[in-house]
């Protein structure tokens, strides 16, 4: 079954311009370009990394997902902080429960088209039209966690060549091993290259056994060094003016050879060799100049860069119902803490609560948890799947300290002496390993009707819960724990807020790495031990409320 949603476009790509989905437009049946985008099925990524189309151009997209899984398309306009558009992605994270029913695309005036939810074994038909101002445009998939992967750019205005003049010869020849000395040979075809790009596409009928000479001109507006990538399957050779400039001869699988040229200002020639002798063909030319950027002599686009092994795709955890949130128990915070437990709430809000030390470790926004290593390869488990990592605590919740110069106790470890097919009275070396510490007991963690935590835990006398709340402070995004303590506090018992970042004060807030925290409920002391420390005296039953406030919203400025 094919659902068909179409998006008039025609005024889109002014910024103030708001879009809407409707019926198609009247060009609908005669557009300039169609084109086909597909999800590759279980590996979280657009078939196609690029589009190459001109200004104003009328596009009928159709995207195909035979994933198992939603996704969408967002096409969105520059933003030179957010190339890619990974940062605005991101902020799909905030709209929650609302989510869904926005198909997971924030209302943004970047936003140049949109083709809301596309459903399992489902399409969609898009219709657009191109940009007038030059540029790579970013379009990415906005559901939580898929634009890690899931993104592309659509190059406007980028793909005309700057060659002039363009003809090609075509020839066939019994058995090709290298570039023949094509003043030998009789080309079987010649012309002149359609909109003066290189292209391979007429030769590839006589199969194996085919070269091509293409000779051509191409200005230079200005002095410069370009860089020239040329590539090729089987071998291809570039001269400009006459001296040979890359050699990439031979037979070889697609090979890649760059080079860079100073071109003086003014017209300048070329010729270009290739030859197939058997298997694939492959073709590109590329150029990179600072003034003018990318640039292509070919319709192919793989010269930029040797082709690589694709990483194996996340798998991304995510909560069972919009507005829930996720717990994991994993081993994200260091080697002497491996009973760390991860919970992601809505909004992209995430944290690292240790079970070896009591306390916060990390927080961090966006992508929850990556567990793929758990099951490629040899993987290292889980790990952080977001951005704004902030190390918040590193160190045991409380401790009792006979003066402020006392270090603090960071981690509950033992010495074991072992050696290797020894018997215990010969061995002399010793390994430390983390141990339970003596003065505490952590009693699990209890989930409320949205599957948010409270972890349970004594020390001492004191019993000890301590649950977190996303939420806001002037747009931004922010964390606010709470620390009940009930019982008896032994003198001088002091909890460990934080120690990462310089802890200056302002405004009752101290600064942290990347954050801003301020304490309610105790007196807190900064004070220098091994680094700058914020911590809190505890005289017995008290709620301490600890606000944790990132520095700047997604994508956005420091406030």
């Amino acid at each position: 079954m094919r659902l068909k949603t179409s998006l008039v476009a025609t005024a889109i790509f002014v910024a103030t311009t708001s879009i809407a989905l409707a019926e198609p437009p009247e060009w609908s049946g005669n557009p300039d370009h169609n084109i086909t985008i597909k999800t590759l099925p279980g590996m979280m990524r657009f078939d196609t990394p690029t589009l190459d189309l001109e200004p104003g151009k009328k596009v009928k997209l159709v995207i195909e997902n035979p994933d198992d899984l939603e996704h969408n398309f967002v096409l969105l306009d520059l933003d030179p902080d957010d190339k890619d558009g990974a940062k605005f992605a991101e902020t799909s994270f905030k709209l929650g429960e609302k989510g869904p029913a926005m198909a997971w695309t924030p209302d943004s005036p970047r936003v140049l088209a949109k083709s809301g939810m596309i459903g399992l074994k489902q399409s969609v038909d898009l219709y657009f039209v191109t940009p007038k101002k030059p540029g790579a445009y970013a379009y990415v998939c906005t559901i939580p966690g898929h634009a890690l992967l899931m993104r592309g750019k659509l190059n406007v205005g980028m793909m005309k060549s700057p060659a002039k003049e363009v003809t090609y010869s075509i020839y066939k020849e019994k058995s090709l091993s290298k570039l023949p000395d094509f003043s030998k040979l009789t080309p079987v075809e010649t012309g002149k290259a359609k909109n003066d790009i290189l292209s391979i596409a007429k030769a590839k009928k006589l199969k194996d056994n085919f070269a091509i000479v293409w000779e051509g001109k191409f200005d230079v507006p200005k002095t410069e060094n370009y860089e020239f990538f040329l590539g090729s399957d089987d071998g291809s050779r570039l001269s400009i003016d006459g001296e040979v400039e890359i050699d990439n001869d031979g037979i070889h699988p697609m090979k890649v050879v760059k080079k860079k040229v100073k071109l003086e200002k003014g017209e300048h020639t070329f010729r270009v060799t290739y030859f197939e002798g058997g298997g694939g063909e492959e073709f590109s030319l590329y150029a990179n100049s600072k003034s003018r950027g990318e640039i292509y002599f070919s319709d192919e686009k793989t010269a930029k860069a040797a082709k690589k092994k694709l990483p194996p795709p996340p798998m991304l955890l995510k909560p069972l119902k919009p507005g829930e949130a996720i717990t994991h128990r994993t081993f994200l915070g260091g080697g002497t803490q491996p009973r760390s437990i991860a919970v992601g709430y809505p909004g992209g809000i995430n944290l690292a609560w240790s079970a070896d030390t009591m306390n916060l470790n990390l927080i961090w926004r966006g992508g929850f948890v990556d567990v793929g290593g758990h099951w490629n390869g040899r993987g290292s488990g889980s790990k952080i799947a977001g951005f704004d990592q902030s190390k918040v605590v590193e160190g045991m919740a409380f401790q009792v300290l006979e003066s402020l110069d006392e270090p603090w106790v960071k981690f509950s470890t033992d010495k074991l002496a072992y050696e290797r097919d020894k018997t215990p009275e010969e061995q002399v070396n010793e390994i430390e390993i983390g141990v339970p510490h003596a003065d505490y007991d952590f009693k699990g963690y209890r989930l409320d009707k949205n599957r948010f935590p409270t972890f349970s835990y004594g020390f001492q006398k004191l019993d000890i819960t301590d649950r977190f709340d996303p939420g806001e402070i002037d747009g931004i995004e922010a964390i606010h724990r709470t620390i009940s303590i009930k019982g008896t506090a032994g003198e001088n018992t002091y909890f460990l807020i934080g120690n990462s970042g310089a802890f200056e004060e302002k405004d009752g807030w101290y600064s942290g790495e990347g954050i801003q925290i301020k304490v309610e409920g105790a007196e807190t002391t900064v004070r220098e031990s091994e680094g700058k420390e914020l911590i809190a005296l505890i005289k017995g039953d008290t709620e301490l409320k600890v606000t944790y406030r990132w520095n700047e919203k997604i994508g956005g400025k420091a406030q």
